[in-house]
């Protein structure tokens, strides 16, 4: 586990999903919601993608966005936790549907693997959906124990199944227009 200094701001990385009742409105509340707890610098287009894992239930939309916090990662986990529960998402199938989900996918150069928090995200390079919108934000990034940027793993991923439904103002109605 590589430490940090308490209260000092990190950035990080989150990809965000939600396949139940009003997917859009879902993605908006969380995206204001992190804003709540750091500065959101950057959110990716918005796309739809088919399910995987349990695959009877709808297609997916998912975003990524980068936001820089001073929350630490097991505080960063339990906020998003928060916002999936008040969003309507309570224990279920394991990958089934679900109005919410936040994965946090880094948090500044942190590695974590413990029973609470996996940071990098476990699964990430396997997956499409979270790789492309990332790969919008932040080509150029390398996650802890990857030696691949995020462009390099969105190219060997492809995004077939993807489709780009709205632009970031869609979720993000308040970000700044540089």
């Amino acid at each position: 586990m590589t430490l940090h200094p308490p209260n000092a701001p990190l950035p990080a990385l989150l990809v965000l999903g939600s396949n139940m009742g009003d997917r859009m409105g879902h993605l908006r509340v969380a995206v204001a919601g992190l804003g709540m707890v750091g500065r959101i610098d950057a959110v990716s287009p918005v796309y739809e993608s088919p399910p995987a894992g349990h695959v009877h239930q709808g297609p997916f939309l998912n975003l990524a966005l980068r936001l820089t916090t001073a929350l630490g990662p097991v505080r960063l986990l339990m906020w998003g936790k928060g916002l999936e529960f008040a969003a309507g998402r309570r224990p279920g199938i394991p990958y089934g549907p679900r109005p919410l989900d936040v994965d946090i996918v880094s948090l500044g150069t942190l590695e974590i693997a413990n029973g609470r928090v996996s940071i990098p995200h476990p699964r990430v390079a396997e997956r499409p959906f979270m790789v492309a919108p990332l790969a919008d934000i932040a080509p150029r990034e390398t996650l802890a124990g990857h030696d691949a940027t995020l462009a390099a793993l969105d190219r060997r991923l492809g995004r077939e199944d993807l489709t780009p439904v709205a632009v970031p103002d869609a979720v993000w109605p308040g970000r700044r227009h540089d």
